[in-house]
């Protein structure tokens, strides 16, 4: 099952997808970029399923997307490290 998220992540690559063939082929037109705009008011609800359909929610505004993304680079980063052999190595990234 493809997830909303997955959904607005394509139509947003074909919205930009199509900017980058008028460009690249000269074709005419007043639009040059594209995006998305979620208002910071927007609450995005993030879920972690799990074995056993466990999963972790919680919930953080679009204006705190910025540190979320921090938090999440960081901790993948210490995933990464944990993986390849720095700490305790039981973390599976998917393999």
């Amino acid at each position: 099952m493809t997830s909303k998220i997955t959904k607005l992540i394509t139509y947003l690559q074909i919205l930009r997808e199509t900017l980058k063939f008028q460009q690249e082929q000269g074709v005419k037109s007043r639009y040059h970029d594209v995006d998305i705009d979620i208002p910071d008011e927007f609450v995005i609800i993030e879920r972690w399923q799990g074995e056993e359909d466990f999963f972790f929610s919680t919930e953080f505004p679009m204006g705190d997307i910025d540190t979320r993304i921090r938090s999440g680079r960081d901790h993948l980063r210490y995933l990464k490290k944990q993986y390849n052999g720095k700490k305790n190595s039981k973390v599976s990234l998917g393999k």
